[in-house]
């Protein structure tokens, strides 16, 4: 591996040549407009821009009572809201009178800028869409800068129009025929009379709005930016490089790591953090299913050598056979260790239920024989 330092030049970063895997770090980064062809709106200087769709759609809720006679009487509530989703109201208790529309002509989506100026080198997209550090940002645009939008597909399919705070709206309008079929089902269905909910909307069923986020580069100019990855053939673009087993290594993270392995220090912290939470998760699942079928013994010992078989393939698979006996022996250990403690809880609390059934069992039977 070659570190070339902070901010590389053009003749140090001659010296790195390709196919060779490289760390440095830079407060220069630059990319090229961001564009969605749908709505023709562009993100300057950013590393990935991403188009959130939400839609006004009829939510249902009920609560339930019971009579005197022990009768089950539910009351079924309605509530207007802008959803990341359309939400089918095929089964809702009064589907036509709460209909959601199912429009969705532009669902979420992202795009990667495909080079990105980073130092002396060029990223490629692979690269940039691994970029952590950086916050995605809620893009707020001039209404009177983004003019070109309403001769974009979605406004002159779709009638989407800015609205300003960042929004971009289309209202729903449906049909003649489909007003009358709506109008015959809610009288079917007896829900001609109007609730409380339907009085007070802020949208129309079927209503889009549209907004972007995008991860900007200008911070980079400040907290700087680190990179590692494989110098491609023509020695200019940095890319994700690809072990031999499959397993693509390449970092893209805010924030100034001087040495390779602090970089990758910062990597492998967030793997053990994912990997404990897997662990204490799904512990207790396997735990309380492996009681049922073995002795205690057989329980937390199988647990833990379930989790580990199931950690080392995942290990071999990206890194290697290097060093697995020792660790397959620390995590085992580990495993054992924290199963054994969720064995002894988990019994706890079951004798301590058990004893508490004895208690009002005999005490049940106490007072049968009094009344005898």
């Amino acid at each position: 591996m070659i570190s070339l330092g902070a901010e590389p030049t053009a003749y140090t970063a001659a010296s790195a040549a390709p196919s060779s895997i490289v760390h440095y770090t830079s407060h220069y980064a630059h990319a090229a407009m961001l564009l969605d062809p749908d709505f023709n709106f562009g993100v300057l200087n950013a590393l990935k821009v991403r188009r959130v769709t939400e839609y006004c759609q009829w939510v249902e809720s009920f609560t339930e009572e019971k009579d005197r006679d022990d009768n089950v009487k539910r009351t079924y509530y309605y509530t207007l809201t802008w959803l990341k989703r359309p939400v089918s109201s095929l089964l809702y208790d009064q589907p036509f009178r709460h209909n959601n529309p199912q429009r969705d002509p532009f669902p979420e989506a992202s795009w990667v800028s495909p080079h990105v100026e980073v130092g002396p080198y060029t990223l490629t997209s692979e690269l940039v869409d691994r970029v952590e550090g950086l916050s995605s940002k809620y893009v707020y645009y001039d209404v009177n800068s983004v003019q070109g939008m309403r001769q974009s597909p979605a406004a002159l399919a779709h009638g989407f129009q800015p609205i300003g705070n960042g929004y971009f709206y289309s209202s729903y309008q449906g049909s003649t025929i489909g007003a009358i079929a709506q109008f015959t089902g809610m009288f079917l269905e007896g829900s001609v009379d109007i609730q409380f909910g339907d009085l007070f909307t802020h949208c129309t069923p079927g209503d889009i709005r549209v907004y972007f986020e995008a991860v900007d580069a200008s911070p980079v100019a400040k907290e700087g930016i680190s990179v590692l990855g494989q110098v491609l053939a023509d020695g200019k673009q940095i890319g994700v490089y690809v072990a031999p087993n499959g397993f693509g290594v390449g970092l893209l993270v805010g924030g100034v790591y001087s040495t390779a392995d602090a970089l990758l220090g910062r990597f492998m912290r967030n793997s053990h953090l994912v990997l404990w939470a897997v662990r204490i998760l799904a512990s207790p699942v396997l735990a309380y299913a492996l009681t049922w079928v073995a002795s205690w013994t057989l329980s937390y010992i199988g647990l833990a050598s379930l989790s580990t078989v199931a950690w080392a393939a995942l290990f071999v698979l990206a890194n290697g056979p290097q060093n697995l006996g020792a660790i397959v022996a620390h995590h085992w250990i580990g495993s054992a260790i924290f199963c054994l403690a969720l064995y002894g809880f988990l019994s706890e609390l079951a004798n301590d239920f058990a004893r508490k059934q004895q208690l009002q069992q005999q005490a049940a039977t106490a007072k049968m024989n009094k009344v005898d």
